[in-house]
């Protein structure tokens, strides 16, 4: 019942001083817009670019290997990975590298500050990555966003073709090898001369014969793979070797203490040369030690930063860790490849004892013609290899697209004339309704309020 009362008092409250509320509230939205007027302007200027389907990242992954260079290695298999982008982005070194392909060449404090207050990463909808950094310069603003996205692109770019190309010549030089294996082993069949070619083995023997070679081409491939997982493990290990596992991602700037006590006995000696200079002359001894202690305090000035890092944030580095984790992918898939080919070798062994009693010359027959079934299975294969990957390596696309190119932003961002406006002019009169409020009812003149013209709901 009370708060029925009390809500009356202030509804009641509100009318009686109604023209005043209004105006107050007209006067403080006018002043808001005008002062809102006056602030400096910030401009957002934003960019969209879009990776493609895991479908299509998988292809380029299988295509040109695990450890596909730096950025490759970064790229994540979903869309639901904004925060790997954002980290990749908003990295000291990427920002730095990307302001210096456009020629801005902005200091580590710059930078630091550019990349916690002035750029946003966000995720859409449809799976789109949004870079939108925000600055009172429009064209600033839009360079910036610009050069972030477009140095993304042609580091994924150079990244893929460059990972490309080297497979490129591993496969062309395993190809060779193939196919130089492939000759030997088509010349030992045909040196051997006709004399077992018209020698079918037996039902048994020809089973084991094939399981062999099925086998060795297995093998074959198997090795392959191991020697291409240990180029990419060297790339790796050339590319982790001097790479810190953190970074600095934040630092704290302070005045340098010993500049500023320095400072301080500069003045006091320069109080003294004063003082001594007045009573003596240059050459006077007393003028002469004083200068020299001026020197050796401006030396040892000459020697010190005048700013010092106060305090140092490190965190996880964001390249390290993708790189590691490719080391370790590889690695796993190297001991896999291992025990694969001590498997493979022992069913070999194993199908090799039902071969034991032929006669030697038909024996070195079954095997000129297994190995050179081998090879040629090999050799094949490569070739295809060769040939998908060179389609690769000439295209130009990759798996990041430019959809929203940055623009210069014509109308500002922030501060909002609208909405400060009615925030100011709410806010106002809520004010004076609290203030009408207390007035009537606490008031030294209370009874005003009863005197007043009734108010009719």
């Amino acid at each position: 019942m009370d708060k029925s009362n009390d809500f009356l008092t202030l509804v009641k409250a509100a009318w009686h001083h109604k023209y005043l509320i209004i105006i107050v509230a007209l006067v403080a939205g006018i002043v808001s817009f005008l002062i809102t007027g006056l602030l400096p302007k910030e401009y957002d200027a934003i960019t969209v670019f879009s990776v493609e389907d895991d479908s299509a990242i998988s292809q380029y992954q299988q295509m040109l290997g695990v450890a596909a260079g730096t950025l490759g290695n970064l790229i994540p298999s979903g869309n639901g990975q904004v925060g790997t982008y954002e980290e990749i982005l908003k990295s000291r070194v990427f920002l730095q590298k990307a302001l210096n392909s456009i020629g801005l060449n902005l200091s580590v404090a710059e930078i630091d500050e550019l990349r916690k207050d002035h750029i946003e990463i966000t995720i859409r909808k449809s799976g789109a990555i949004a870079i939108c950094v925000s600055s009172r310069d429009p064209i600033y603003a839009q360079k910036v966003a610009q050069a972030m996205a477009d140095y993304f692109v042609s580091e994924e770019q150079h990244y893929f073709r460059n990972s490309s190309l080297k497979k490129l010549d591993f496969l062309e030089d395993q190809t060779q090898k193939n196919l130089a294996e492939l000759e030997m082993a088509e010349q030992r069949l045909t040196e051997m001369g006709n004399e077992f070619q018209s020698t079918r083995p037996e039902e048994q023997i020809e089973m084991a014969l094939t399981k062999i070679a099925r086998y060795e081409v297995l093998l074959g491939e198997t090795k392959i793979a191991i020697n291409e997982i240990n180029v990419q493990l060297s790339e790796l290990d050339e590319q982790l070797v001097d790479m810190e596992p953190t970074q600095e991602i934040q630092r704290t700037v302070t005045t340098n203490p010993i500049i500023r006590s320095l400072e301080q006995q500069l003045v006091s000696l320069e109080g003294e040369l004063a003082e001594a200079q007045a009573k003596y002359t240059d050459a006077h001894p007393v003028v002469i030690e004083i200068k020299e202690k001026i020197e050796s305090v401006k030396k040892l000035m000459s020697d010190q930063s005048e700013e010092v890092i106060s305090a140092r944030v490190e965190g996880a580095n964001t390249v390290y860790r993708a790189l590691m984790q490719s080391y370790l992918t590889l690695k796993a898939e190297l001991s896999a490849s291992l025990a694969r080919v001590n498997k493979i070798n022992e069913m070999i062994a194993e199908e090799e004892k039902k071969l034991v009693g032929l006669p030697e010359k038909e024996l070195e027959y079954s095997r000129a013609l297994r190995d050179a079934k081998v090879a040629e299975e090999l050799y094949l294969l490569m070739l295809k290899d060769l040939e998908s990957t060179r389609v690769v390596s000439e295209s130009e696309s990759g798996v990041i697209r430019i959809i929203e190119p940055a623009i210069v932003p014509y109308r500002h961002a922030r501060p909002s004339r609208a909405i400060n406006t009615v925030v100011a002019a709410f806010l106002a009169g809520l004010i004076s309704v609290i203030w009408a409020y207390f007035r009537d009812v606490y008031g030294p003149a209370p009874s005003q309020f009863h005197k007043s013209k009734t108010f009719t709901a």
